[in-house]
């Protein structure tokens, strides 16, 4: 097994890269990722010029480099890069990989602050204390939080903080107010706010108190 396999994104993720969305793009726009005999992996151009060695980084998670690829750094952990190997931020760890979800965002990590991303630019600035994933067209955020990871990397405690949500342009829909707040399941959301427990309909309608 090729070290850049270690970690894996899932198959839609890496299938943006080389898709019709980059139809204006040619072969030759795109670094290659290749490995040597020891399984180190580096990227080459379309003519075979190594670009970036193998080895320098310690996994590869894109498989054809455009704009920005998503690796492993030794010291600053999994970052995304551009084509001068620029860190450009570093991705959200959980289940030991970058948090990606179906919604074609995932979360990113810049000077102790959330947003997302997707392969080709920052969609939502890195400006909120912490982010859940979107599960549809919202996400639940966290203003005045600490958080920490436990070591295994697949669980996250939030302490202390204000819930709200945001939609996918990172505008503020729900102000956070809330001592708690989940994600959208079925179109239905559940907060507590005051000590009352709050469904939410998806226009943030409240069909529920207890």
């Amino acid at each position: 097994m090729l070290k850049y396999h270690l970690y894996l994104l899932p198959v839609a993720l890496l299938m943006t890269l080389c898709t019709p969305g980059h139809a204006q793009r040619t072969p030759k726009d795109c670094l290659i990722l290749f490995c040597d005999g020891d399984d180190n992996c580096g990227y080459k151009s379309s003519t075979g010029k190594v670009i970036i060695p193998p080895g320098k980084y310690s996994y590869l998670f894109t498989d054809s480099f455009y704009n920005t690829a998503i690796v492993q750094d030794p010291t600053q952990g999994i970052v995304a890069i551009d084509r001068q190997e620029h860190v450009l931020y570093r991705i959200f760890v959980f289940d030991n990989g970058p948090n990606y979800m179906g919604t074609g965002l995932y979360r990113i990590y810049a000077k102790g602050k959330f947003g997302f991303a997707n392969m080709n630019k920052v969609v939502i600035p890195a400006k909120f204390d912490f982010v859940y994933p979107f599960n549809g067209d919202y996400a639940v955020f966290v203003s005045g939080c600490t958080f920490r990871s436990d070591p295994s990397g697949e669980h996250v405690e939030i302490i202390g903080g204000k819930y709200g949500y945001i939609d996918r342009d990172g505008k503020v829909i729900k102000r956070a107010s809330y001592e708690s707040a989940t994600s959208f399941e079925n179109g239905k959301a559940t907060v507590i706010y005051q000590g009352k427990k709050i469904t939410l309909d998806n226009h943030f309608n409240e069909v529920a108190v207890w």
